[in-house]
């Protein structure tokens, strides 16, 4: 028999008896490497934030949405941190996110000429006692155009009149919308207030008003006094109480047109 023919040759054999140690290792080594790998994107937030800005001219609804484009998860949050008086949590709320909110405070405010109206008439038919140059009681529709007239042009005048004294000394301290937001959200506390004015008390009905308007005064130089820094103490006091004896005068306003009859028949 011939020997050479007893050497059988196995497919792949050659292959096999090639392949070493070193160049098992080295498989080992490289194959890691040609496995994919998969990275978290980093999150550019300037970025999203001018995602988030309002685009298109004032005029447009593009402009305008993004500042309505609030849940009612958030507006009962900002309605609730609108009445600690001592620390700035509104504005810190507010500044959390992309742009201010103006929904809330649009309908704080309207909610409140609607509630005023309606329980100044409560109070006047409750007072009304017929004589004969009035033998019936009429509701009176003027009280919702008075507050209508008063409540939204002060809610733009107030802020318009901080945000002037502010860019005034320098700019990019507070927005317009910032500011109005947190005037809009001062106004909370007096939407219950037009409900315990039904209170057949004169001294009732005052004080109730007094803390309310203590409250939405301190809430809202609480929450504009770090942007008021830039005046000097003596002018940052003059708009101190600028702000404080316009607030006054409004209160007093309110309870004297929608509840005077009420306090002229009961107090």
């Amino acid at each position: 028999m011939n020997p050479d023919k007893e050497q059988i040759e196995v497919p792949g054999s050659e292959a096999r008896q090639e392949s070493s140690p070193e160049t098992a290792s080295t498989h080992q080594h490289t194959e890691p490497s040609r496995a994919p790998t998969y990275s978290t994107p980093e999150i550019n937030l300037e970025a999203a934030a001018e995602q988030e800005a309002p685009s298109g001219p004032w005029y447009t609804l593009s402009f305008w949405q993004r500042f309505f484009n609030v849940d009612t998860t958030t507006i009962l949050k900002r309605i609730a941190v609108s009445a600690i008086p001592y620390r700035p949590v509104l504005r810190q709320h507010i500044q959390a996110s992309a742009y201010p909110d103006l929904y809330g405070p649009f309908w704080i405010i309207t909610s409140l000429i609607f509630f005023m109206g309606m329980t100044g008439n409560i109070a006047a038919w409750t007072a009304f006692r017929p004589i004969p140059a009035h033998p019936a009681w009429h509701y009176d529709f003027t009280k919702i155009t008075f507050a209508t007239f008063l409540l939204y042009p002060y809610s733009l005048l107030l802020p318009l009149a901080i945000w002037a004294s502010i860019r005034f000394k320098q700019q990019g301290i507070a927005s317009f919308g910032e500011l109005y937001c947190l005037v809009g959200y001062s106004f909370a506390v007096y939407v219950p207030v037009a409900f315990l004015s039904l209170i057949p008390s004169l001294v009732v009905r005052w004080v109730v008003l007094l803390l309310a308007l203590v409250l939405s005064t301190a809430s809202l130089l609480a929450n504009t006094w770090s942007s008021l820094g830039i005046h000097t103490l003596p002018v940052r006091l003059v708009i101190i109480a600028c702000v404080a004896a316009a607030n006054t005068g409004l209160a007093i306003l309110l309870e004297v047109y929608f509840f005077h009859y009420y306090a002229a028949k009961t107090g």
